[in-house]
């Protein structure tokens, strides 16, 4: 019947709102459908694929498709529906998971491929954001858009404790950066259903969960050696060696949690530091001030004993090594948000902005990528240049 074809705007509109879906037949055992709950609604997309074997139908949802212009969606719907036909055909999942489950899946595959860091760290977030909210219950075959939106505005106005340990914390909105990590770990984990045929469409967050632009913006707290000194003295014994060792050498906090004794070459003062995030194994020579730090902090210990650990002999890591900091912080009473990030983005400044070494140099020693580097630190070798340039007659 004409009143039930659903390939246009027009033909859509003239529908009569019901619960149950227009089918059309788009090939053999395969139908797509569009239900119109009411007038207003946008209305949603159904696919039905039928086993000639079994005679047995499967339905899938496929969303409202709100991203796509209203004449654009039933050709949309049409290459959807044909993909998972044919997803099924190959023997695709058929379950439905949750996001939550969904989550949980993307996790044991990272663990299973041994990125165990990067898995905690997933965790971790979908911990703190997925797992007690409306979105974590979700079905994948029921995620629409609206309540990924709906996730996302709440994980951006949510604010965050600057410093939980002082007499009166107070709070701050989100980073962009820090916004953007957390929505970039769900829709990894939501890519992954989708790629492992867990949902055909990603409709639901490929728009919902864009990062923010820009938001990678350079770091501007930075501590005077004096301030990194006044840090560290209000720091508890057993993570002032760790803290100390950032103010001497540019690597992330974690590199240090990692360290063994075996790492350090005392003999030629050079310290090697395995693969971490974007850097490969690098041999970092130590002036001797920094070599006869980490002298003292690797003696009497075995060399398979990691150097900086706890005051329980296990090793730090950012949860951990958050809390001392922040004490100190607190303590010591410094503006802006200090972390032990911030004491990284201090010597690299000193590097590139008091001692003149070039970015290649920079990014080499500090386990990161030159371009890195100038995106947060190009503005101090534009000033250097603008005030050689100065003294020019």
């Amino acid at each position: 019947m004409a009143s039930d074809k659903i390939d246009t705007v027009q033909a859509r509109a003239r529908l009569k709102p019901r619960h149950d879906a227009y089918f059309v037949t788009i090939s053999r055992g395969l139908a797509l459908g569009y239900r119109k709950p009411s007038s207003s609604a946008v209305g949603t997309w159904i696919v039905r694929v039928r086993d000639s074997a079994t005679d047995a139908t499967k339905r899938q949802s496929l969303g409202d498709y709100g991203d796509v212009s209203a004449s654009e969606r039933y050709t949309q719907a049409v290459r959807d529906a044909q993909r998972y036909a044919e997803h099924l055909r190959q023997g695709g999942s058929t379950a439905v998971l949750t996001v939550n489950q969904a989550c949980a899946a993307y996790v044991k595959h990272l663990m299973d491929r041994g990125r165990e860091s990067t898995a905690k760290d997933a965790i971790g977030r979908f911990k703190r954001w997925v797992t007690d909210h409306p979105l974590g219950g979700v079905t994948l075959t029921k995620l629409a858009r609206r309540s990924v939106e709906r996730w996302r505005t709440d994980l951006t106005q949510t604010e965050v404790v600057v410093n939980p340990y002082a007499d009166k914390p107070t709070t701050r909105e989100r980073s962009p950066a820090s916004i953007n990590r957390d929505m970039n770990v769900l829709k990894a984990a939501l890519n992954y259903a989708h790629d492992h045929g867990y949902v055909d469409s990603d409709n639901a967050w490929r728009l919902a969960l864009k990062p923010i632009e820009n938001a990678n913006r350079r770091r501007d707290v930075y501590l005077s050696s004096e301030e990194r000194r006044r840090l560290i003295d209000a720091m508890q014994d057993d993570i002032k060696p760790m803290a100390r060792a950032m103010t001497l050498l540019p690597f992330r906090p974690s590199v240090f949690a990692k360290l063994n004794v075996e790492d350090f070459d005392e003999r030629q003062s050079v310290l090697r530091v395995e693969k971490d995030k974007k850097a490969k194994d690098r041999r970092v020579p130590l002036p001797a001030e920094t070599a006869r730090f980490f002298a003292q902090n690797c003696a009497n210990k075995q060399a398979d004993s990691l150097i900086f650990v706890n005051r329980n002999g296990t090793p730090w890591n950012k949860d951990s090594w958050k809390k001392p900091f922040n004490k100190a912080v607190a303590i010591t009473d410094l503006s802006g948000k200090v972390s032990a990030y911030t004491l990284r983005h201090s010597v690299i400044t000193d590097l590139v902005s008091l001692h003149n070494l070039d970015i290649n140099t920079v990014a080499i020693i500090s386990g990161t990528t030159a371009r890195m580097i100038e995106q947060y630190y190009g503005h101090l070798i534009k000033d250097r240049a603008v005030s050689a340039l100065g003294k020019l007659k």
